[in-house]
């Protein structure tokens, strides 16, 4: 027995010995096929080694690492992330601040863009050419609900061929087209923006779709607040405004209404531009005012005490308060009255 016991572990080590021999000489055979397949494509087959490495380089701009992550179906994953490659077109070139010096016209990337989608994108870009036409300041909600549905995936680089858009200032998230300034004009107020916030409960309350047997065009709120708005952060342009009282304020605004700017400079950066900050909290007094009595109206006041804030109800109380204190500030110290550079009371 012992000696059978030794006769067996003798054979399996010669079994290991073996396999370990056989794993060397074909990793030695692979690396002389290897070196003699990469001596021949050095002496002459030049046209397959190119194939290769352009086949190569097709897949590394394809599967482009980022970091230490890698690359499954033109994604990136890295870690628990996924990152999906950056856009062909750049559209933030188009995106300035509203101090900044204006661009002339849109960037390289955006016409080799629209030149390679000339032939498939005609109607959109009509479109966009006479809506800039006939205005040259356009919020980013208003000149979004002319475009077709089936080119909204393409808006974004669409509009950068005729405008560019500013990212804050009392302009801010419009639209203008090239070329044109609305920061030096004072009669380009009406197309300043104002924010309209709304409180997040609102998101929780059931609106119907029709009041009254009227159907409440929601979509069209979202620039105009003609009725209640979808988002409960809205832009709206002052001359879009429908909301009664607002278009007349803004017709007899008067010099004490308007910020003191120089001829031929641009108007303040903050986002009442144009406007003193009293004239500009008294437009948004008159919105809100409007909005909680839509709001009451289609919900009822249950329903919409979490949404409207009592304070509100007051506003032209605190807005006459606040006049008369500029007023009697501007008295006294007998300077040009800039609102703009002094904190909200």
């Amino acid at each position: 027995r012992d000696g059978e016991g030794e006769g067996e572990g003798t054979k399996r080590a010669g079994q290991t010995e073996g396999r370990k021999r056989a794993r060397e000489e074909e990793g030695e055979g692979a690396e002389d096929s290897s070196g003699s397949g990469s001596s021949r494509s050095s002496d002459g087959s030049g046209g397959e080694s190119d194939g290769g490495e352009e086949e190569k380089a097709n897949g590394d701009a394809e599967n482009e690492e980022a970091g230490d992550g890698t690359k499954k179906g033109g994604l990136t994953i890295a870690g628990n992330k996924r990152l999906r490659k950056k856009s062909v077109l750049d559209v933030s070139q188009s995106t300035v601040h509203t101090a900044a010096v204006l661009p002339s016209g849109p960037s390289e990337k955006v016409l080799s863009w629209a030149t390679r989608q000339q032939s498939g994108l005609k109607e959109l870009d009509e479109v966009l050419r006479k809506k800039f036409e006939e205005r040259p300041v356009w919020n980013t909600r208003h000149i979004e609900a002319f475009i077709p549905k089936e080119y909204r995936s393409s808006k974004p680089k669409a509009l950068a061929c005729h405008a560019f858009l500013f990212k804050n200032g009392p302009f801010a998230r419009t639209w203008v087209r090239y070329g044109f300034d609305p920061r030096i004009d004072p009669e380009c107020r009406k197309y300043q923006v104002i924010e309209f916030r709304i409180k997040a409960p609102y998101l929780n309350v059931k609106i119907p779709e029709t009041f009254n047997g009227v159907k409440l065009d929601r979509e069209r709120a979202a620039y105009t607040l003609c009725s209640l708005p979808v988002h409960c952060n809205n832009i709206y342009q002052l001359c879009d405004i429908e909301v009664p009282g607002v278009q007349e304020m803004l017709a007899r605004a008067g010099p004490e209404d308007l910020a003191e700017v120089a001829p031929g400079s641009v108007c303040p950066t903050e986002k009442e531009g144009f406007f003193t900050l009293v004239f500009y909290k008294e437009i948004l007094g008159v919105m809100k005012a409007h909005f909680a009595k839509m709001l009451k109206e289609v919900v009822g006041d249950h329903e919409a005490q979490d949404v409207v804030d009592r304070k509100d109800s007051d506003w032209r109380k605190q807005m006459q308060g606040e006049r008369s204190r500029e007023k009697k500030k501007r008295r006294k110290k007998n300077v040009d009255f800039a609102p703009f550079n002094n904190e909200s009371p």
